[in-house]
């Protein structure tokens, strides 16, 4: 008899399912989410500073909008003061 317990990972960026694991996915607001193919699992989307420079803000703050409206993301995520 095999025993599992469910585990919450609360933060990654791979949504490469795991059994007994529910994953806090971090998307960046560039990538693609298909959260429909994945009920398993929460998605959350920030910005990280080390991509503040890289990127148009104000067009990765609208996606995270959208997405939030969509009931795709759940959560604001990736903050990322370890950078900085």
């Amino acid at each position: 008899l095999l025993f599992f317990m469910n585990y919450i990972d609360i933060h990654t960026h791979n949504p490469d399912k795991q059994r007994g694991v529910t994953k806090v996915i971090n998307v960046f607001p560039w990538e693609d989410v298909n959260a429909n193919d994945d009920s398993e699992n929460i998605f959350t989307s920030g910005i990280h500073p080390w991509y503040i420079n890289e990127i148009d803000v104000v067009e990765s703050f609208r996606q995270i909008e959208t997405r939030i409206k969509m009931g795709i993301i759940k959560g604001i995520g990736e903050a990322g003061l370890d950078g900085i």
